[in-house]
């Protein structure tokens, strides 16, 4: 088997080849079953497999996988995990939001509403995401700076909110992920991705996970930053 599924941020799944029966009607080579291999301990509300496929037996065309769901349920943990395995783009599309709102800190422009600063803020915005696949994820850069290490501060995560919310800043974040995934071959995670972004995705996931578990990796993740 060459490809491991996560189920909701809770399970490790292997995939394994399966005799097809003799007197099946409609016969679908390859056919898989399914081995819980691992359980990973974070705690979920109801177990479901999204995705199971051996890459070595049976190619995958390209196609959009929109990952949503709850914070902190482990979707960008599994949406880079899956492009890794299928040879995807994945799109941090939360990190875009992040990096508008350090342009706009540092540059000491207003976001209280949609105002001319902010518009001409976004012409001069070039954000870009480049693949190390040795770290599982990508590092985002605002215009040819390296910035990943800023966008998970906590003065960022206390105004990303207010400033995703703009009208000007949600439409160029949208438009500007609906063209990365014309050709296809895309995973991407974030609020609204199935719904707004990609409407039509091939495969659209919501993933759900304990109240208490997504407190505790929220704070083991800001602990792990000093915060």
């Amino acid at each position: 088997a060459s490809f491991f599924v996560c189920s909701e941020a809770s399970e490790v799944w292997e995939v394994l080849p399966s005799q097809p029966k003799k007197k099946q009607k409609i016969p679908i080579q390859p056919r898989f079953q399914l081995k819980r291999r691992k359980q990973r301990g974070f705690g979920i509300l109801r177990k479901s497999v999204f995705f199971c496929m051996d890459l070595k037996l049976h190619p995958l065309k390209k196609i959009n996988i929109a990952i949503d769901g709850y914070s902190a349920c482990g979707k960008s943990t599994t949406a880079k995990r899956v492009a890794q395995q299928l040879g995807f783009t994945y799109i941090d599309s939360g990190a875009k939001n992040r990096a508008v709102s350090l342009y706009l800190e540092e540059n000491q422009i207003p976001f209280g509403s949609d105002s001319p600063g902010v518009k001409q803020a976004l012409a001069d915005i070039y954000i870009e995401q480049k693949l190390y696949p040795t770290e599982l994820g990508t590092h985002t850069y605002l215009n040819g700076e390296d910035v990943e290490s800023k966008l998970r501060t906590q003065g960022i995560s206390q105004i990303v909110s207010q400033v995703s919310t703009l009208k000007s800043v949600r439409e160029e974040m949208v438009a500007q992920q609906q063209r990365m995934g014309k050709n296809k071959g895309v995973v991407m995670d974030g609020r609204d991705i199935g719904t707004v972004v990609f409407p039509n995705a091939d495969l659209k996931v919501f993933m759900i996970a304990d109240l208490k578990i997504r407190a505790v990796r929220r704070q083991n993740e800001f602990a792990q930053r000093g915060m």
